[in-house]
């Protein structure tokens, strides 16, 4: 891990919310990268303790990665993924993986430019679709799902 990085991090998450460090934080293992200390907020109400100083990550890319990882494996092998509104922690994860693709409507340098409600792509071309929150932000959540 990066010194800079960690220290601007902990500047952001001290100019964001000074309160979380009005108390010690218990001290957290991120099974992403392995950082092992304080984690500091995010969010709007911030969540306190939720990002990783290490990597980044939130709780729902360290949940991620604990279902993947589950009995010593990785569920995700050989599986053609195709990632709505792709976050950088779990972009990075995916690194050097050629059956990852990414989509969004809004975000550059995705693999497919689409609506998540009007996807282009044939059906049954992909094992597993990601969208981590992204629903709530669409009028017509349903047809997204479609």
């Amino acid at each position: 891990m990066n010194r800079l990085t960690l220290l601007r991090r902990l500047a952001g998450a001290w100019l964001t919310d000074r309160r979380q460090f009005r108390f010690a934080a218990l001290p957290r293992t991120c099974p992403i990268c392995g950082y092992h200390g304080m984690f500091v907020s995010v969010g709007h109400p911030p969540r306190w303790a939720a990002r990783c100083l290490g990597c980044g990550s939130r709780e729902r890319h360290r949940l991620l990665h604990l279902w993947i990882t589950e009995g010593g494996g990785n569920r995700l092998d050989g599986k053609r993924i195709l990632h709505f509104a792709p976050e950088k922690v779990v972009m990075r994860q995916m690194r050097g993986n050629p059956l990852y693709e990414t989509a969004d409507l809004m975000q550059p340098g995705v693999t497919h430019k689409v609506d998540i409600t009007a996807v282009a792509l044939p059906d049954e071309s992909y094992d597993v679709v990601m969208a981590h929150h992204v629903l709530e932000h669409i009028p017509d959540d349903k047809q997204a799902m479609r």
